[in-house]
């Protein structure tokens, strides 16, 4: 009984952290994507006129549905429900780490299932996006959610987390094929069922949608009609690797590339084989492109904290921006850090892969798959709960090293006898 009390109280103070930590970040002020006022524009077509569309009465598949829908759910007059929907992503942003926690403690110990949830509940970037009109805090809650569930066996209902967000963000749909093919191969062979199980329940979910996609533009949509053509499309164009006219170099091309496709997925597919086109033409360029690009995978410049996204290194360098400069430095060794401590936790645990990947495999296959795409910064938050697990395993492998070290000295003048008392102390 007191180990439940005591273990409740834990999760209520790490619920309560992240929440404070979110709604401080939500405060300072909502920030706009690009993407933002898509989204609302569907949530109020699905609201006022019941129809998923971009432009009213013309169906689209152009987005995930479930995000739009979440904001329609809460559009009850004729201003947009911006506070609303703030309070639920931050809700699941404070619920994410609770379950980064139970996912860490689950398998490792209290103190390293501390160390994640502290990290989880202060990572700036995460906390940013919480105040923005994006999928990135609903998307990683059913993510981790799903990942919390398949450690503890429930098959059927991690599948049907991950169908949900695989209704949020298509990153998830190649990942479940993964994880069919992840069954067949020897060292999971004694969890194919589990793997099945939830790769089934997660595909029936989704099959709705694409059900959906078929009677209406009568052609098979897998969820959304673009994207894929797109981001290979943009992972071909070579630009720097900060700042606010990235995008707009991005929106440019795109847009030179636009000859009048008869529908959304006539588009993507045509940027698709121009983009592989480029890549056959010159592949140099496109390797500069990819060098360019990938980094901001795992390198988080902290811009969003000064307004600061349109100052570059250098521009900041010769102007003498200290500040900037100090930000923009910390955040991205603070980066490296926790992704170096992520690989050397792994390394650490390299005998428990199999009992652990619904920790390490995401994290492996979305570094992987944005490998010929185009890359943002955010891209890397449904994953940064888990990769926070694995760092707060290197850092307490780093801390008993340490320990080691400074008392082996001591522990080599002890008698076997007392040495044997010793280590059971």
């Amino acid at each position: 009984m007191f180990r439940q009390r005591s273990s409740s109280k834990i999760l209520f103070a790490i619920f309560l952290l992240a929440f404070v930590v979110r709604s401080f970040y939500a405060c300072l002020g909502l920030w706009w994507a690009g993407d933002s006022p898509a989204y609302l524009t569907i949530a109020k077509n699905i609201a006022f006129h019941h129809s998923f569309s971009v432009t009213t009465g013309i169906p689209t598949a152009s987005r995930p549905p479930l995000y739009p829908s979440l904001i329609a759910a809460f559009w009850w007059s004729d201003s947009a429900p911006i506070t609303e929907v703030v309070l639920l992503q931050i809700v699941c942003g404070a619920m994410t780490v609770v379950l980064v926690y139970l996912i860490a403690k689950d398998r490792f110990s209290h103190r390293v299932a501390l160390l994640a949830a502290l990290g989880a509940a202060l990572a700036p970037m995460t906390a940013h996006f919480t105040a923005v009109i994006l999928t990135e805090p609903v998307f990683t809650f059913l993510v981790v959610l799903g990942f919390f569930l398949w450690g503890r066996n429930h098959g059927v209902a991690a599948g049907l987390a991950f169908g949900l967000a695989a209704l949020t963000r298509t990153i998830m749909i190649p990942f479940l094929g993964c994880l069919v093919l992840l069954a067949f191969l020897s060292p999971w062979r004694h969890n194919r069922r589990l793997y099945l199980l939830i790769s089934v329940s997660a595909m029936l979910v989704v099959s709705l949608w694409i059900v959906r996609n078929a009677v209406v533009f009568r052609q098979f949509i897998l969820v959304q009609s673009t994207g894929y053509g797109v981001n290979l499309f943009a992972g071909t164009i070579e630009t720097q690797m900060y700042g606010d006219d990235v995008w707009t170099k991005v929106m440019e091309q795109l847009g030179s590339n636009n000859d009048g496709s008869k529908d959304e997925s006539d588009n993507d597919r045509k940027l698709m084989v121009r983009a592989v086109n480029r890549i056959e033409t010159d592949p140099p360029k496109y390797l500069r492109a990819r060098l360019k690009q990938y980094p901001r995978l795992f390198l988080d410049s902290g811009d969003y904290l000064l307004g600061s996204s349109n100052v570059t290194f250098d521009e900041a360098l010769h102007g003498r921006h200290a500040l900037v400069l100090i930000i923009k430095i910390s955040f991205m060794l603070g980066n490296i850090a926790v992704f170096v401590l992520a690989i050397y936790g792994i390394f650490l645990e390299r005998g428990r892969l199999v009992s652990l990947s619904h920790i390490i495999l995401f994290p492996v296959f979305l570094s992987l798959i944005h490998l010929p795409m185009w890359i943002e910064s955010r891209y890397s938050l449904p994953i940064m709960p888990l990769v926070l697990i694995l760092a707060a395993r290197g850092i307490e492998g780093l801390w008993s090293s340490t320990s080691l070290a400074m008392n082996l000295p001591r522990l080599l003048s002890l008698t076997p006898r007392s040495f044997g008392e010793e280590w059971k102390q």
